[in-house]
């Protein structure tokens, strides 16, 4: 493969507390660099989501995955079971049973995330208390699943 047609000649990613959390990151790297945004929370990749930011300082481009705690944790399971399951897993394909499995947490993901979202522009303390108690039983599910 040719280096000019290559997406990335180098990454790096950040993992950050939120989604508002993560459009602020997104939002001052395009202000420092030129850059080409992929957001896979508007159209997730077999239940990955994440923004991946392509910047070019240079010539070359590099990618910045920015990616909220439960879209890694998301993604470290999906990558464990690939290991385990085969690469399919991470493509759509697998058994149905890990298949489904990763997309029933990338829903709740999803869900929790967009609340939390909500909670910031409408802030009530009781939903934001709710909002703590759910996280934290979520990360605390994907990080014995993973």
């Amino acid at each position: 493969m040719r280096l000019s047609q290559m997406q990335d000649i180098a990454g790096c990613r950040t993992t950050v507390k939120d989604i508002a959390t993560q459009n602020n990151i997104v939002s001052a790297i395009v202000e420092i660099f030129p850059a080409t945004i992929i957001d896979r929370r508007e159209q997730p990749s077999h239940g990955y989501r994440a923004v991946h930011v392509i910047v070019r300082p240079n010539v070359l481009p590099i990618e910045i995955q920015v990616r909220t705690r439960l879209q890694h944790l998301w993604a470290e399971i999906s990558e464990k079971l690939a290991d385990k399951l085969g690469i399919d897993v991470k493509y759509g394909g697998g058994p149905d049973i890990a298949r489904q499995s990763l997309d029933y947490m990338g829903d709740i993901v999803k869900r929790l995330e967009m609340l939390e979202y909500l909670a910031r522009t409408l802030p009530t303390e009781d939903i934001k208390s709710q909002m703590a108690t759910i996280r934290n039983d979520i990360e605390q599910i994907l990080t014995r699943f993973g």
